[in-house]
This record gives structure tokens, sequence and C-alpha cells, in this order.
């Protein structure tokens, strides 16, 4: 018979008592006494003798450091910054895709002037449109039927160098730089036959570094896409030659009367002459500007002397600046559609 309940119930709760302080030193003393709670130290000690007697060691995951949250005024200047940079970027790609429009829409036009003549171009629009000139009939003039002395006239006063240069006369340029500075002003700008034609074509009347820029890209391309004399013959029917007047047919018919083959050498010298400021004079008046009595009177005297009213109609085919006389200033830059 089991000793333990007879004790228990003959001896009651004292017994009980002996006997649980005996079973509780006896699994103390064999290192597996109940479950009681332990201080930090304790725990730490306990860690330590698994850790001596071989056991595992867990694996320690790192933590990055925690930066303290940005300053109030820090964190303004970072927004500041990030909606800069977006902005950069957006205008970057708007400036970027500008560009290709512009160049394959002026290319895509050129392509079509090499044997269509423009129905409008930027300037005429911009004249009647936004200056609300009336303007006269536009004729365009083939090339042939231009006399070979009004070619030669407009070549030896524009661009002396147009049949050997490649749209740009540096030395035009300097040179116009070089007497703008003497005459305190921007007075000449050196622009080449190709490069009035592309600002006559495709750009508005306003000088500014920007026109400068979009002139210079529209005649490297039509440099590359037109010959020389459809330059030219682009240029006779579609500059500007007076208030609301385009092209050097329209000009013959508004301020004489006829068509430019009938023109003597003294009205083709002074329409000529007056390409460097048409809006202000007209060829009865051009006489009250130094720079255009020069051109006139350069002309008058060059080709008066050698060649008839109206003679010949086929091309010089060489550079018809050729002379033994010096040439007139620079073209000026007067005019507001130069």
């Amino acid at each position: 018979m089991d000793t333990i309940p007879l004790a228990l119930i003959l001896f009651g709760a004292p017994v009980e008592r002996s006997l649980g302080r005996a079973c509780a030193a006896a699994l103390v003393s064999r290192g597996a006494g109940p479950e009681t709670p332990r201080s930090a130290g304790t725990s730490g000690k306990r860690g330590r003798t698994r850790a001596d007697a071989g056991g595992p060691e867990p694996a320690r995951v790192p933590v990055p450091p925690v930066s303290p949250p940005p300053s109030p005024s820090r964190a303004r200047i970072l927004k500041a910054r990030a909606a800069l940079g977006r902005v950069l970027r957006t205008a970057g790609r708007g400036i970027a895709l500008a560009h290709v429009w512009y160049v394959l829409t002026v290319a895509l036009l050129l392509l079509v002037y090499r044997s269509v003549d423009p129905p409008v171009t930027v300037l005429m629009a911009y004249r009647a449109g936004v200056d609300g000139w009336k303007l006269a009939p536009q004729r365009n003039v083939k090339l042939a039927k231009v006399p070979v002395l009004a070619r030669r006239m407009v070549v030896s006063v524009e661009d002396g160098k147009f049949y050997s240069h490649n749209g740009v006369d540096f030395e035009a340029i300097l040179y116009a730089r070089q007497v703008n500075r003497q005459v305190g002003r921007p007075l000449y700008g050196g622009s080449t036959l190709s490069m009035q034609t592309a600002r006559t074509l495709f750009l508005v009347p306003f000088k500014s570094y920007l026109r400068k820029y979009l002139e210079l890209i529209a005649t490297v391309e039509m440099e590359l896409i037109l010959p020389k004399q459809r330059i030219l013959e682009i240029y006779l029917s579609w500059a500007e030659w007076g208030k609301g007047v385009f092209g050097i047919e329209a000009a013959a018919r508004r301020f004489y009367g006829t068509s430019v083959s009938r023109l003597d050498v003294d009205q083709t010298a002074r329409l000529v002459a007056l390409l460097s400021s048409p809006i202000r004079y007209t060829p009865e008046t051009l006489h009250k500007n130094g720079i255009l009595r020069t051109r006139y009177q350069y002309l008058a005297g060059k080709y008066g002397e050698k060649e008839e009213p109206g003679v010949g109609t086929q091309d010089p085919g060489t550079d018809p600046s050729a002379a033994d006389r010096p040439a007139p200033p620079p073209t000026s830059e007067a005019s507001p559609g130069s």
C-alpha cells in the first residue's frame, strides 16, 4: 500500500507542505525546476551558458541607422529641387521635339519647293494677318523670265559670293560686325541670299538670336536640298519689295506699271537698290537714304555702261559678282522684314 496518500489522510496539510518542499528541492538540484520569473541578468547568464556549451548562436540582423527627419526649411528646399528637376526635364523634351518638328517640316517643304512654287510665305502671312497690310497680287516668275541684268544686280549687291558659299558667308558676317561696331548700332547683318530666302519662307520679322538660329538651320537645309538657281528663283519671286509687295515682277508692276522684262537699266537699278529698305522707301525716294543712294549709284555706274535694258535671259552660269569695281556696302538690316 502506498504510504504517501495514507500520510496525507492521517496528518493533513503539514505533510503536504513538507512533501512540496522536498520535491521542489529535488527539482532545483537537477536543474529543471519549475518556470519562475527571471531577471534580465539571469536570462543573459543562461544564454551565455548555452553558448559556452556549444549551442548555435542566433544570427544577428543589422539594423540600419535611422536618420533624423529633415527640418522644415530643408524639406522645402528638397521639394523645390525635385519640382525644378521635373520642369527642366519636361522643357528639355519639349525643346528636342520642337527641334525635330521644325527640321522635318522645313525639309519636307523644301522638297516640295524643288518643283512647286510656294503658295504663301510666313512673312507674307504675317504682313497680311498681323500688320493688316493689303497685299499686291502675287506673281511668281521663272528665273528664265528675269533678265540677266536684274539677276546680276541682285547677286552683286546682296550676296557677291552666292555661287561659291554653302549658305553662310562668314567673311561678310565678320565685316558686318566690324561696321556695326564703327557705327554703334546693328546696321548690317551679313545675310546671304540663302539666309534671306529662308527667313522669308519660314520666319516672322522679329530680330532675335532665336530667329537667327532657326534661320541658320533652314539655310543649311535649303543649301542641301535646293540648287542655287532654284534658291535665286524663289528669292526673286518672294522677296519683300515694298509695303505689301512681294517679288520682282509684282514690284515692277506696282512701281512702273510693266513687266520686269521691260525695265530699263535705271529702273532695274532702283528696284534692286531698294531691297535694302523696301518698307521705308520707294524707287523714287531712295535718294533720301545714304546707303540706298550708294547702292543705286554703284549699280547704275557698273551696269549702265555695259548692258542694254532687258537683254538676255540665259543664266550667267558663274559668279555674277566678278567685276573690277569694289562692291557697295553690305545689305542693311534696317528693314523690318530683314
